[in-house]
């Protein structure tokens, strides 16, 4: 469903009179909560979890031998939101063969041991990252050469802003965002009969996509 079939359908589970807006741009008094109330579920149900399936975003960028430190837009990520950091969300390689995972290190152990003296421009194959406090990350040691990094970054939380602004996740949990709209609805109205509703669907919508768009928990083998 579009944005703008969302807000429509919220008009129409909220039982407003008059016509359901035509646009969500432009608009104004109830028509303009509804946009509001649609947009702000869906950047709340993005934010639920990082580790929702549609916010792991495949890595592939290039690194030169003219720096060690990045920012997310110097690697063309424009849909960055946050650095992966357990042991094989990052890896390098000089050709395809070569590829290894890079080891992490928060930053404050990171800087007593790469960022002082010589070892700020120690060149040679990276092998360890961190991330800065300014969340740009960090190779050591000085690349020798231009490398490619592979791995899995986090998608930034998504905004709906035109008519035809669509859903990053499945279609058949759409809904959700009205069901959470219609919440925000009920509570400005105060009308608890419609937040018990919507409250109730969308409790049993996001439980099933909890289910199928979170990664699965494995449990180990007995114990002999």
């Amino acid at each position: 469903m579009t944005f703008l079939q969302l807000v429509q359908r919220l008009h129409s589970e909220a039982g407003r009179q008059g016509t359901a807006p035509t646009t969500v741009v432009g608009q104004t008094g109830f028509n303009l909560r509804f946009v509001n109330w649609v947009n702000a579920a869906y950047e709340e149900i993005q934010a639920l979890h990082k580790t929702w399936k549609f916010r792991q975003m495949d890595l592939d960028v290039d690194i030169t031998d003219a720096a060690r430190n990045y920012t997310a837009a110097d690697l063309g990520l424009t849909d960055f939101g946050e650095w992966k950091t357990n042991y094989g969300d990052v890896r390098l390689y000089l050709v395809v063969a070569d590829e290894k995972e890079l080891e992490y290190e928060p930053w404050d152990d990171y800087k007593q041991v790469y960022m002082i003296g010589a070892a700020r421009v120690l060149p040679g194959r990276p092998f360890v990252y961190s991330i800065k406090p300014d969340n740009t990350i960090d190779f050591y040691p000085y690349p020798d050469d231009d490398y490619t990094v592979t791995g899995e970054y986090i998608k930034s939380i998504q905004s709906l802003t035109l008519d035809t602004s669509t859903i990053i996740f499945p279609n058949n949990y759409h809904l959700l965002l009205v069901w959470k709209a219609l919440m925000s609805y009920a509570a400005f109205e105060n009308a608890p009969e419609i937040y018990a509703k919507a409250q109730d669907n969308y409790d049993k919508l996001i439980a099933k996509m909890e289910i199928t768009e979170l990664p699965q928990i494995y449990w180990g083998g007995t114990l002999a």
